[in-house]
């Protein structure tokens, strides 16, 4: 029986993901990089899926003011965004994976969507707007809330030992010239656990 060799796509790392949306996002303009860096985009993901109390379906979000700004850990904490819901005019036509895509694909694909669907918003709102439309305005106030604050797990400390340099030095700081069957415990180590985000609602006000 004749065997199929498959070819394993090798997953990308968080880093490789994050520079193929960069990419991206350049061809479609200063405009659109402006939507995603700036927190509008973030913005909308808040009142759009985690907002209850506005009905969103079938609606376009328009951002009109956020106050607050990223945190070290690259997450955006607001404390108030003010956004106006406009009907939908249009429905974008999305694009769908092809078969057997690999995953740099379904990236360009979801990129391309993220696009398609902020710029069908924004030609659709313009129209609403010629017309002298008036959507209902809301104030959101968020907290973004790590969950793992406070919280902390233990590592195990080890030792290897390096010939070349005739002593013990951590494991992690490990040199080709050290001896992989001479590693020892060394204790035990309590490290933060990794921040858990998290938006919780503070309040929702009609304007």
């Amino acid at each position: 029986m004749e065997k199929k060799l498959i070819k394993l796509e090798k997953k990308l790392t968080k880093k490789q993901v994050e520079e193929i949306k960069k990419e991206q996002a350049k061809k479609y303009g200063s405009e659109f990089i402006s939507y995603l860096e700036d927190g509008e985009s973030a913005a909308i993901f808040i009142v759009r899926d985690i907002v209850k109390s506005i009905n969103t379906h079938g609606k376009w979000i328009d951002v009109l003011k956020t106050e607050g700004k990223k945190n070290k850990w690259d997450r955006w904490d607001f404390s108030k965004i003010e956004v106006e819901i406009f009907p939908r005019k249009t429905n974008p036509e999305y694009k769908i994976y092809p078969e057997n895509a690999t995953e740099r694909e379904k990236i360009q694909i979801d990129m391309y969507n993220h696009y398609l669907t902020w710029k069908t918003a924004n030609e659709d709102i313009d129209k609403w707007r010629a017309e002298g439309y008036v959507g209902q305005k809301f104030e959101v106030c968020p907290k973004l809330v790590n969950k793992n604050r406070g919280k902390f797990k233990e590592i195990v400390l080890k030792e290897i030992w390096s010939p070349y340099l005739n002593l013990w030095m951590p494991l992690e700081r490990r040199t080709p010239s050290c001896d992989e069957n001479s590693i020892r415990e060394v204790g035990t180590k309590k490290v933060p656990l990794k921040p858990k985000w998290e938006y919780y609602i503070l309040s929702i006000k009609r304007l």
